[in-house]
């Protein structure tokens, strides 16, 4: 009795979802994403189902027909809606939602930042158009395959024909291949996946232009990092798939360069381990080829993808023995390194000092060094700490030069120098110094990190090998700059010093104090606008330092005490949520440590 109304309302929803009005396709494709999930998960029951469990959606009532709910019930309410389904999977194929990209850009600072898309109204019914689609596979592989390939078929098909080829439909035809990842029996994976990339490749071969054959070309590239258990089973394919990425790094058509470099990063991400051992019929393993053919690979790029793909050949030395992280990591830093010694025998030569702080090519190229060594640290964590020693000194020096010119010129000049185009390169480089300390430390001094992957190094011996020769001049430099050229980073560095290397900045907290607490406090004071990367990031290191370095607070001068606990009660008061929940949360903890605490510990 319920299939002659049900069956025909769930066709007369099929035809609804075909409509153009977004918000009633969403709603179709929440109760779409519902219902393959009970379906789903109902067929992969083992137990029995009583009819009084029943569930009119599904009709359970009426295949069980007042007995036990066996195999042969749930085949024939299969078979019942597979037609239905077959419909519904057709649907979200042809209107499938984008799905979340992550952007490669240089922000307003110049730090080079990758970041997903918000969560938009689009993202959220991908997920959902996802799930849906993940579950159909399951009821019915085959069937998907069957409709995901015939519809591709007819993307060649149309080539050469009046009829017009939509870019649009394959970006959602691809987008919803990468979404069932996972989805499907490995072996069935294998042959679908396989037709996919060749119906594709025929595609590119019969377009004609560089813009059509960008968009296939980019849709294969997303195809394939979608697919990284095809890839870790399959090394000469995924070996091919890597070559061809390195083609793509030289196609000036925009936007395939980035597609390219974030595809790289995706797959070594996720296979980093068939990079670095030798695969069969290969002389070595593939980390150990690329340091000969890296400058050719990266000639082309611009400086934020040149920083992703040495991130993605960080993830490949990652997977390394620990015995051959050092070695890899000094091997394919060897190009990056070349042009640093370069820089630093250039700055040695009499008014070379003058040329440099003016020199807008040299300023980025030193800036380029810095950030792929962060990017490499990032990756590879603690097995860098040679690499690093290796610049380290030469980049203070660097920092210093930057700081001096900068402190300089805004004595003389005032802050409009700070718009000049060599003084934000200075600001850049510094910027860029803060950062790879900051995360060198951050990585190699992580508790949660085994001793194997620190290289055996303790927080105490990097603390004495890198903290001597940096808090001074950079304390120095943050104090004496006028405001506006104070970086908000030296905030971000110290915060992660003192969460990750406490014994030792504990020592200098009072130092700290001097140099940063009281001239911050007289930046954000005067109002609740102002600076406000300094201001959430000057309450972040008021919370690391209270929850790592509590007990130095009481051997502070009793004006700087004073003034701290001042600042955390004046945080309350703002009207910046985040200020505010910052500084209640420190003020709270503050608190809460001083009453639990003896009294005489805090006696100086």
């Amino acid at each position: 009795a319920q299939s002659h109304y049900m069956i025909p309302a769930l066709n007369y929803l099929v035809r609804i979802s075909m409509g153009q009005n977004e918000e009633t396709f969403k709603i179709c494709v929440e109760f779409w994403q519902t219902f393959s999930a009970r379906i789903f998960l109902e067929n992969q029951t083992s137990q029995q189902t009583q009819p009084s469990q029943a569930s009119p959606l599904l009709m359970d009532g009426e295949m069980s027909s007042g007995t036990a709910f066996g195999n042969s019930g749930r085949d024939a309410k299969l078979k019942l809606y597979s037609p239905i389904l077959a419909e519904v999977r057709q649907v979200l194929i042809s209107k499938m939602a984008k799905p979340p990209e992550v952007t490669i850009k240089e922000n307003e600072e110049g730090h080079i930042v990758r970041a997903e898309e918000e969560d938009t109204d689009e993202i959220a019914l991908y997920k959902m158009m996802r799930e849906a689609l993940i579950y159909l596979t399951h009821l019915d592989a085959q069937n998907m395959e069957t409709i995901m390939l015939q519809r591709l078929t007819q993307e060649c098909l149309t080539e050469g024909t009046t009829e017009h080829w939509s870019p649009t439909m394959l970006n959602r035809l691809s987008w919803a291949i990468g979404s069932i990842s996972g989805a499907m029996q490995e072996t069935d994976e294998k042959r679908f996946l396989v037709a996919v990339i060749k119906d594709l490749l025929s595609l590119v071969e019969m377009k004609r232009g560089k813009e059509n054959k960008a968009v296939v070309a980019s849709n294969i590239m997303y195809v394939v990092g979608q697919y990284p258990r095809f890839l870790r089973a399959h090394w000469k394919f995924l070996k091919t798939v890597i070559l061809k990425l390195f083609e793509f790094m030289h196609e000036n058509f925009p936007g395939v360069q980035q597609m390219a470099v974030d595809t790289f990063l995706k797959i070594c991400q996720k296979c980093k381990k068939k990079f670095v051992i030798v695969q069969v019929q290969e002389q070595t393993s593939f980390v150990e080829m690329l340091p000969s053919r890296m400058a050719q690979d990266i000639s082309e790029l611009e400086h934020l993808h040149i920083c992703t793909f040495v991130e993605a050949v960080g993830h490949m030395i990652s997977a390394a023995h620990a015995n051959d992280k050092e070695r890899l990591v000094g091997l394919l830093m060897g190009l990056f390194n070349e042009k640093w010694a370069a820089i630093i025998r250039n700055l040695s030569a009499p008014g070379a000092l003058e040329q440099f702080v003016h020199n807008h090519q040299v300023l980025r190229d030193v800036s380029l060094v810095l950030r792929v060594n962060e990017r490499m640290v990032s990756a590879v964590g603690a097995a860098c700490h040679s690499q690093l020693a290796g610049i380290y000194f030469d980049m203070l020096k660097v920092y210093k030069v930057s700081s001096d010119f900068i402190s300089h010129s805004t004595a003389q000049q005032g802050e409009q120098v700070m718009c000049y185009a060599n003084v934000r390169l200075l600001r850049n480089v510094k910027r860029d110094t803060l950062r790879l300390v900051q995360t060198f430390v951050d990585v190699a001094a992580n508790p949660t990190t085994s001793a194997e992957a620190r290289m055996n190094m303790n927080p105490e011996q990097i603390a004495q090998r890198f903290l001597p020769p940096l808090l001074e001049p950079v304390l120095a430099d943050y104090r004496s700059n006028m405001p506006q050229a104070r970086d908000a980073e030296v905030l971000d560095l110290l915060a992660v010093l003192a969460t990750r290397l406490s014994a030792s900045i504990s020592q200098e907290v009072g130092k700290i104090f001097e140099m940063v607490l009281e001239c911050t406090c007289d930046m954000i004071k005067g109002d609740f606008q102002s600076y406000p990367d300094h201001r959430v990031k000057f309450y972040d290191l008021l919370k690391a330092i209270n929850a790592n370095c509590f007990q130095a607070l009481f051997f502070l001068p009793e004006n700087q005490l004073k003034l701290y606990v001042d600042s955390l009660i004046w945080a309350v008061k703002h009207e910046q949520p985040q200020v505010a929940d910052s500084g209640l949360q420190v003020l709270s903890g503050f608190l809460d440590r001083l009453l639990k605490g003896p009294s005489t510990v805090y006696v100086p």
